[in-house]
C-alpha cells in the first residue's frame, strides 16, 4: 500500500462521515447565507502569506506531514487542515462575530470522534493520539483555520528484487 492510496482511503472515510447527519456550514460569501457540507480533497494549504480566497469554505485539506517505512509497517504522518467561513456581525455593531470559529471546533470535534471510533479507514489504521489546534498566528477573518494530526499505519509494501536488480537500485545502473 502506498502513501497516495493512504490518503486516498482517507478521503473515501472522511466524505462519508461529512456526507452523513445534518451538519452544515455557511458557505463562504454567499447573500443570503448558504448552508452546505464541506468538501474534502487531497491537498496541501499554501504558505502563511497566501490569501485564503479560492479556497472552498467550508473545506477539509487531508495533507502528508511525513512517512516512516517500518519493517513491519509503514506510518503516515496526517494533517487534516480545516477551515469554514463567518463573515458576520454582532447584530446592530460592526463587530465581527464568532459564527465561523464556533463551526470550525463542531467540524473538527465531527472529524476527531469520527475518526476514534471509527479507527480502521479502508486499509489503514488510525494511531492515536489525535491533536487539534488552530491556526491563530495569522487571523484572516472572515475564515477560520484550525487542525487535527494523527498517524496512519499502513501495510507495508514489499518490492522484490534479485541480488543483479538490488545492485542496479543501489548503484544507478541501467
Amino acid at each position: 500500500m502506498t502513501v497516495l492510496d493512504a490518503l486516498k482511503d482517507l478521503k473515501a472515510c472522511l466524505e462519508k462521515v461529512l456526507s452523513e447527519g445534518d451538519l452544515l456550514f455557511q458557505q463562504e460569501e454567499t447573500d443570503p447565507p448558504q448552508y452546505v457540507k464541506p468538501y474534502v480533497q487531497i491537498c496541501y494549504y499554501p504558505h502563511k502569506n497566501f490569501t485564503p480566497g479560492g479556497f472552498q469554505a467550508p473545506g477539509v485539506l487531508i495533507s502528508l506531514d511525513e512517512a516512516e517505512d517500518g519493517p513491519q509497517e509503514n506510518t503516515v504522518a496526517i494533517r487534516l487542515l480545516c477551515t469554514t467561513y463567518g463573515g458576520g456581525y454582532y447584530e446592530g455593531t460592526g463587530i465581527p462575530d464568532s459564527k465561523g470559529y464556533i463551526d470550525l471546533i463542531n467540524l473538527m470535534e465531527r472529524l476527531k470522534v469520527a475518526l476514534i471510533t471509527q479507527w480502521t479507514l479502508g486499509r489503514s489504521a488510525l494511531n492515536k493520539p489525535v491533536q487539534m489546534g488552530m491556526y491563530d498566528a495569522e487571523l484572516a477573518w472572515p475564515y477560520w483555520y484550525g487542525y487535527l494530526s494523527f498517524d496512519l499505519q499502513i501495510p507495508v509494501t514489499e518490492y522484490p528484487m534479485c541480488n543483479t536488480e538490488m545492485e542496479d537500485f543501489l548503484y544507478g545502473r541501467d
